[in-house]
């Protein structure tokens, strides 16, 4: 491949995909490379738009028209800059991009960041299948992203590799708050319903009823925040859990905490756990996407059959009866994530993934 690198991303927004192709493009960046990066949906003083234009070598391309406009654009970006190959990082645009390489000696490469059945269903029946199917090549960011999908579909997919998400261990500092008779816990995620934020709510009203002092903030933002805060109030937990929006500093939100929770029912390969394994954080979760893959039950924390409120619980109430245990987690989780997120290789398997599709 060349010095320039190419790839398209639907949106800039404060999400995970975001984060991992910033953290690619930063890479890239330090190494001299020129990085040329197309947005379908394009938000000036975003965070990780101002992030990525400030790159060195970085160039963001956009159009603000309706839909055939955009289209017209991208296919302009192709034909004038003929990219060997352009990367995609949002899997509802995976069909434009292969209908705007058709015909071009330029390589699309499509993006799965989630099980693919979900990523159907939520972009919708139509445009969902196409984006599975289209382009041929696709990297996911999860081991478990076939699941639940038809034979069909599968067949469509033989030629998707995996590259798992990394993070950058300098972001993240170790702390292990001594135990000061409130426990004190924590949880990131968008306020939707597949991050089941009300089990949350649930296991957090239970250790209450058996109580158990804590405090907890969750970290994240969403269309339910109402609906949560009322069920929070249902379950008389209102004074015990706080929602504080987004944070741009995982590190510092979880200075202070003893453990992470996630309660979620969906997920590729979750950041959030590697960043709370960074910090040093125990991790109480439900069994999502690639979680057993990322931690370890029984050595980083605990995971649980997704919904078991009582296991999640139980296990919150073991950790809070032996605060030795919680240290012993936490440093565990710290030199895992050291030596398994880091950023050292990141750049590197992707681009040789690339390659060998460009070889094909």
């Amino acid at each position: 491949m060349t010095n320039d690198y190419y790839f398209s991303i639907g949106e800039l927004n404060n999400g995970g995909q975001e984060r991992q192709l910033f953290y690619l493009l930063a890479e890239l960046s330090r190494q001299g490379k020129s990085i040329h990066l197309f947005v379908w949906n394009y938000s000036p003083g975003q965070k990780y738009t101002l992030l990525i234009q400030a790159l060195p070598g970085s160039k963001i391309y956009y159009n603000s028209g309706n839909r055939l406009k955009k289209l017209i654009a991208f296919r302009s970006f192709i034909t004038s800059l003929h990219p060997p190959l352009i990367q995609n990082y949002s899997f509802y645009t995976n069909f434009y991009v292969w209908l705007c390489t058709l015909g071009t000696a330029t390589v699309g490469v499509g993006a799965i960041r989630s099980r693919l059945d979900r990523s159907i269903r939520i972009t919708g029946i139509l445009s969902g299948y196409l984006c599975a199917i289209f382009p041929k090549h696709k990297i996911s960011n999860n081991f478990l992203y076939h699941i639940y999908c038809s034979r069909w579909i599968k067949f469509f997919n033989r030629k998707t590799r995996i590259v798992t998400n990394h993070l950058d261990i300098r972001d993240f500092r170790l702390s292990t708050p001594a135990h000061d008779g409130i426990l004190r816990t924590a949880s990131v995620g968008r306020l939707f319903q597949e991050k089941r934020i009300d089990l949350l709510i649930e296991v957090l009203a239970r250790l209450k009823e058996k109580g158990i002092p804590f405090m907890h903030e969750h970290a994240g933002d969403g269309i339910l925040k109402d609906d949560l805060i009322r069920l929070a109030g249902v379950l008389n937990v209102s004074g015990q859990i706080s929602f504080v929006g987004e944070k741009s500093n995982i590190s510092d939100f979880l200075e202070n905490k003893h453990l992470f929770l996630h309660t979620s029912d969906y997920e590729g390969y979750p950041n959030v756990i590697m960043e709370a394994m960074a910090c040093g954080k125990p991790v109480v979760t439900t069994n999502c996407g690639d979680v057993s893959m990322i931690t370890r039950d029984n050595r980083t924390g605990y995971i649980l059959p997704i919904g078991d409120v009582d296991g999640l619980v139980e296990k919150i109430l073991y950790l809070n009866e032996n605060p030795e245990l919680i240290k012993r987690f936490g440093l565990r989780a710290r030199r895992i994530a050291e030596t398994k997120f880091n950023l050292s290789h990141f750049a590197e398997k992707t681009l040789s993934t690339c390659l060998s599709m460009l070889k094909k």
